[in-house]
């Protein structure tokens, strides 16, 4: 079978992008288990589109019976996994500024600094004024 145009176009540029995962996992720029699933998840994408009747199969072995239905239940999977980790994300990073805004507000109490700051950009020299 002769490869479609999306094929000559897409596999080489995702076999660049898993070229570039496994680079970044070995000068461990990436931690490990995230460097790990980005070299499979590419090498996978690169693999079922080179290949697409291999959806085929691996529906057939999970009670799927279109490989379309299948990549699709995986993306929407895959969608809701990034917006639980982000909003995952969001919250610890909401929490800890609460915290770290909370420690400044005693600190400055403490420090008998009962004046509001003046909205200004600098954020160090709102910070108890000194």
């Amino acid at each position: 079978m002769n490869p479609s145009l999306f094929q000559l176009i897409f596999v080489p540029l995702i076999a660049i992008l898993a070229i570039h995962a496994v680079l970044r996992l070995w000068l461990h720029r990436v931690p490990r288990r995230w460097g790990i699933l980005q070299v499979v998840a590419w090498t996978a994408a690169a693999y079922l589109i080179a290949e697409p009747d291999a959806t085929l199969v691996l529906a057939g072995w999970v009670g799927i019976g279109r490989g379309t239905d299948l990549i699709l239940y995986l993306a929407v999977l895959g969608g809701l996994f990034a917006c639980y980790y982000f909003y995952d994300r969001y919250r610890r990073i909401e929490i800890l500024l609460t915290k770290l805004v909370r420690h400044d507000a005693i600190d400055c109490a403490k420090k008998g600094d009962d004046s509001p700051p003046a909205m200004e950009d600098d954020v160090h020299s709102v910070i108890c004024k000194g």
